[in-house]
């Protein structure tokens, strides 16, 4: 993607420890979060905040969606009824921005 003749603004990455992955290399690559390009991950854990930029994060309950997950498996199990409903739960999410996503042309 860093070879396009169009390179993307920002990367959103699927969890912190892929994003801090690519914060270390982006930064090995003289990229600079986030003048150059924005950084956002996932999970939102107690190393986002110390990071340089601290990173901007998206927090999901993870525990809760597993549990609730496990829980509508263990009816499934139990009851041992055919699914032909679905069902769709809501979740409270979170949004924490931080350095590693804000322009600093803006601020």
């Amino acid at each position: 993607l860093l070879k396009l003749k169009n390179k993307p603004n920002a990367i959103l990455a699927t969890s912190d420890h892929i994003t801090t992955t690519l914060l270390l290399l982006l930064n090995k690559m003289k990229i600079r979060i986030p003048h150059d390009m924005a950084l956002v991950g996932f999970t939102n854990s107690n190393l986002s905040e110390v990071l340089n930029p601290p990173l901007t994060c998206v927090y999901q309950p993870a525990f809760l969606i597993g549990q609730m997950a496990a829980q509508k498996l263990m009816n499934l199990i139990v009851n041992k009824k055919r699914v032909t409903e679905f069902e769709t739960t809501v979740l409270p999410t979170q949004f924490f921005a931080r350095n590693s996503s804000l322009n600093p042309s803006v601020t």
